[in-house]
């Protein structure tokens, strides 16, 4: 058995690329700047999901 070492890296390092915020609770994709709550672990919340979160 061999092991190839040469194998090709790919990376993705497109700073344009941001990360999608997803709703926590029911998955919609967020706006950065959405009126929501984000919880202490990082978690974000959209406004209908929020409303159930005591």
């Amino acid at each position: 058995m061999s092991i190839r070492s040469d194998s090709p890296v790919v990376s993705t390092s497109n700073k344009q690329e941001k990360k999608k915020t997803i709703c926590g609770a029911c998955g919609h994709e967020l706006e950065p700047d959405h009126p929501g709550i984000q919880c202490v672990q990082g978690h974000h919340f959209c406004t209908e999901c929020s409303a159930n979160i005591v």
